[in-house]
């Protein structure tokens, strides 16, 4: 995929390729957060999470529960 001026400039800013960027910001912080941080529109960032292939997956972990402390 040819990239935009745009993410040419976030790359070059951060001095990483984007892809991984967004895939070490996006695992700790919300896409709202991360487009401020990168400033840029919430919109652009969802235009380049789907032009790079990138898919939403929920993230599972496990709740404490009461039998966690009866052992």
């Amino acid at each position: 995929m040819r990239k935009s001026k745009l993410m040419r400039q976030v790359e070059k800013a951060w001095h990483r390729p984007l892809e991984d960027l967004l895939l070490e910001k996006l695992a700790d912080h919300t896409p709202s957060e991360v487009a401020e941080e990168l400033d840029i529109r919430k919109s652009t960032l969802g235009y380049w999470l789907l032009k790079l292939g990138f898919r939403r997956e929920s993230k599972y972990v496990r709740r404490e529960t009461h039998a966690d402390h009866d052992h």
